[in-house]
């Protein structure tokens, strides 16, 4: 993780410290100048200043770091449950999580490819795909009383 360099030799105080951080974390600048107890005017002058916007950004470069590194884990968690659903005793769930899959794949796969007929294939796998689910949908009709 890259950290923001703070090009201007600035300090900033405890007050515009915690500003930065509840302004990084979302609050508007009433609920901060509130919260730090400062005039909302302030906060707005505090803005101006190169170092307290060079903490800001740091802590939001910080924010969105940690954002991206959740993300991949819920996609690997998403991953480990579809693989799961791969195996479920429903033919029909089961075959929605292959489409999910195919369907993953193959738009990955189109994006750095760019070649059609590869296109055409994968939309005749899924033509087939759905052909084979709509009878196993049939068939647990059918089974049930």
């Amino acid at each position: 993780m890259e950290s923001h360099k703070m090009s201007h030799p600035q300090k900033i105080n405890i007050k515009q410290r915690l500003a930065a951080r509840l302004l990084a974390s979302g609050l508007t600048r009433d609920q901060t100048a509130k919260h730090v107890g400062v005039d909302p005017t302030t906060l707005s002058k505090w803005r101006k200043n190169p170092a307290f916007e060079d903490h800001i950004h740091t802590l939001l470069t910080q924010h969105e770091q940690e954002a991206l590194q959740t993300m991949q884990a819920l996609k690997l968690k998403a991953v480990e449950r579809l693989s799961e659903l791969l195996q479920s005793k429903s033919s029909s769930i089961a075959l929605r999580a292959v489409e999910a899959v195919l369907n993953r794949t193959r738009n990955a796969y189109s994006t750095k490819s760019g070649l059609s007929e590869e296109d055409v294939a994968w939309r005749a796998m899924q033509q087939e795909l759905e052909r084979i689910a709509a009878d196993a949908n049939q068939q647990e009709k059918e089974s049930q009383p």
